[in-house]
């Protein structure tokens, strides 16, 4: 019995795999608190490992009926006896204390403060249904277009109450939700929602995006509860969460903000508001899958791709012009019929791309919806004309009035698949060029192929904004905060901590990005931020020691900012602030590959048989951009400096390692492979080197591609 796996491994955190171990961690805690005040040894014995075990036995089998449509089989299994145990109101406890939950609510007991005492009281009180929630305390948070975000939250006991009820309602709605749903769900996340946009939407033409104003505070209090009681016959459970659904809140900071009993929404800050949303917002899900996707979608999966009447004529078609073009290619390249053809009709694919000339064959048989909903974001994508667009958004709205639910107007609208769509703060967009694919694995032939999938890459500009508001950059020039260059600053929050603390907060912030913008495809567009957010640390312990400029902090902790210091236990520890190697993206996973190469080309010069970049392929693929040469319609594949570096390395004699940091930094322009080949070999017969566009490192990182 002791050995019984929790229902809840796979809903809660994966460190409390069995109860044995929530058990051990705070039963002897609560005992010493209880010790002294209980009159008898019969509480202290209330929490044994068995009773326990004992509860969740009797849930998992009522799931197991639940799930297997016998919901009435097993009457003598009530949810509110599970519920009002005192093993079971104790594990919710252990789980509430151990997430941090730290806020208290206006009865102004921490939730370590709980004994013995308090358990039981709430306990009898859910079996005897005395149990009244009290009113929530009401705070709120600044939001990025400064407005409020108002919050209620709970007492102790409340909190316990509510985590109790979602232990057992999670499981119960779990298995019915929708697959297309992603917000606050066990094993899904932002990264889940992101990674199915990625697997399955294909050649989107428009996104819908949707937001619903005030979505937590508009939900009706009806649809709620009979949604539950239609999974759940319990009418105890029921009435609790009616009474929780109902308490109102009291604003402690201004006493004329206060409402006692709410007649709509959830209380958005509390912990089974998630979930109440969720079984609300199932029936747009399901009304999504069952009306409005169908409708919409003709196309099925596993359909090849058409290619349309037009571009067939634009490709395939061949006038007097082509036939003189293939006649004059074979007779001055030397090569036969087939492939002077090929030639020619490689070049009309590329027309055909640069006048907007879709391959894919468009009509009302190759229409498709998509549909994907965090929370209250909703975001659609669809293959069709726009005219259809404005048809899917009215049936929408006209469904979420019905249930009493409005669209932010600000946040909601339609956009091209070229323009974008900014969606759980990724920037998302088509980009369906053709590029080169091989036949098949076994062989060497080529074949010019359209892309389909999306592009995802990280909001640079709103993270450098986001930072700025925070306190870590700032305008480089005084007054002017338009169009004016960002750059680091101390953090004061963090000026009076330990060096070490200072070092790891940072490191928390940028492992925070690297983690959540793994799935960008060009992830080395995050070196901006990290870099600022780098420098920002070292201006702050400069600070902390009373120095001014980052170079201080680098020459006295080294350019990794390492710093070592001493634990509890007398044993010595470091950390640093190492910017990892950002390579590969395009994967939503869990953990990302830190510190594969060395993070600077100071410390890479330093090391022994190490290679070090001489273009600025290390920087950005030059196949990003187009030949630098006019009339060149093909994608650049090399980085060519414009001064030829022997020459320039017999001028500067200095070091082999400075000559090659020289050749980084230098001028150069992004070239096809026939025209850097031409260059190489003398054949080039092009405007000068000199008059096309450069680049250096610097240009790159404010490039727009």
């Amino acid at each position: 019995m002791k050995s019984l796996l929790l229902l809840t491994t796979g809903y809660e955190t994966s460190q409390l795999t069995r109860f044995e171990t929530i058990f051990n961690k705070y039963f002897n805690k609560l005992l010493y608190k209880t010790k002294t005040s209980a009159k008898s040894d019969d509480k202290i014995t209330l929490f044994t490992a068995r009773k326990l075990a004992i509860v969740f036995n009797k849930l998992e089998i009522y799931l197991n009926n639940v799930d297997n449509g016998n919901k009435n089989i097993n009457t003598h299994i009530n949810l509110i006896d599970i519920l009002s145990d005192v093993n079971f109101l104790f594990y919710a406890w252990c789980l509430v204390k151990d997430k941090g939950e730290k806020m208290p609510g206006i009865d102004q007991i921490p939730i370590q403060n709980v004994g013995l005492g308090t358990l039981i009281k709430l306990s009898n009180d859910l079996k005897n249904g005395k149990y009244k929630p009290k009113p929530a305390s009401r705070i709120y948070i600044e939001k990025p277009d400064s407005s409020k975000r108002y919050l209620g939250i709970p007492t102790t006991r409340d909190k316990i109450v509510q985590k109790a009820l979602t232990l057992i309602l999670e499981p119960l709605f779990e298995n019915t939700f929708s697959n297309n749903s992603h917000g606050f769900r066990p094993q899904r996340s932002c990264h889940t929602a992101l990674d199915q946009i990625r697997r399955e939407w294909r050649m989107v033409s428009y996104f819908i995006e949707i937001d619903l104003a005030k979505c937590f505070d508009k939900l009706g209090h009806k649809l709620i509860l009979k949604s539950i009681y239609n999974k759940c016959s319990d009418k105890s459970i029921v009435q609790i969460i009616n009474k929780i659904l109902k308490y109102g809140y009291v604003n402690l900071q201004n006493t004329s903000d206060n409402n006692l009993e709410q007649l709509e929404g959830t209380p958005q800050g509390s912990i089974i508001s998630p979930l109440l949303a969720n079984i609300a917002l199932d029936n747009l899900d399901k009304y999504m899958e069952n009306f409005i996707l169908p409708k919409y979608t003709k196309r099925q999966k596993n359909i090849k791709t058409e290619a349309s009447e037009e571009y067939t004529e634009a490709v395939k078609v061949f006038d007097a012009q082509d036939y003189e073009l293939r006649n004059s290619l074979i007779k001055s390249r030397n090569i036969t019929t087939r492939q002077a053809r090929q030639v020619i009709q490689s070049l009309k694919a590329k027309e055909a791309v640069n006048n907007n000339i879709n391959y894919a064959k468009q009509d009302e048989n190759t229409e498709r919806l998509w549909y994907v909903r965090y929370a209250d974001d909703m975001l659609f994508g669809f293959v069709g004309p726009k005219h259809k667009v404005y048809a899917i958004i009215s049936e929408i709205v006209a469904y979420l009035q019905n249930i009493g639910v409005e669209i932010n107007t600000n946040k909601s609208g339609i956009k091209h698949h070229s323009k974008g769509v900014s969606f759980l703060s990724y920037n998302i967009f088509g980009n369906y060029t053709l590029r080169t694919k091989h036949k098949n694995k076994c062989s060497s032939d080529k074949q010019r192929v359209s892309r389909t999938t999306l592009h995802f890459s990280a909001p640079v500009k709103v993270l450098l904004q986001r930072a700025r508001e925070r306190g870590f950059l700032m305008s480089n020039k005084k007054g002017r905060k338009i169009n004016s260059k960002l750059v680091a600053r101390r953090y004061d929050k963090w000026l009076f901590l330990e060096p070490h603390v200072i070092v790891s907060r940072f490191k928390f912030v940028i492992s925070g990005i690297i983690n959540y913008y793994q799935g960008c495809e060009q992830r080395s567009d995050l070196y901006e931020i990290l870099w600022l957010y780098k420098r920002s640390c070292a201006l702050t312990l400069s600070s902390h020691h009373k120095k001014q400029g980052h170079k201080w902090a680098l020459e006295k902790y080294g350019q990794d900012l390492k710093i070592e210091y001493n634990l509890k236990s007398g044993k010595t520890s470091f950390t640093d602030l190492k910017i990892p190697t950002l390579s590969g993206g395009g994967r939503f996973k869990k953990k990302v590959t830190n510190f594969a190469f060395p993070s600077s080309i100071l410390h890479a010069m330093d090391i022994a048989g190490n290679y070090l970049p001489k273009t600025l392929s290390s920087v950005m693929s030059a196949s990003d951009i187009k030949c630098s040469v006019p009339n060149c319609l093909n994608h650049a594949d090399h980085w060519h400096h414009i001064n030829h570096r022997r020459k320039a390395n017999k001028k500067n004699q200095s070091s082999s390692k400075h000559q090659i940091n020289l050749a980084l930094y230098a001028k150069q322009i992004p070239v096809c492979k026939n025209h850097h080949q031409a260059i190489h070999n003398g054949n080039y017969n092009g405007p000068a080197l000199r008059s096309l566009k450069s680049y250096s490192v610097e240009d790159i990182k404010y490039l727009k591609i």
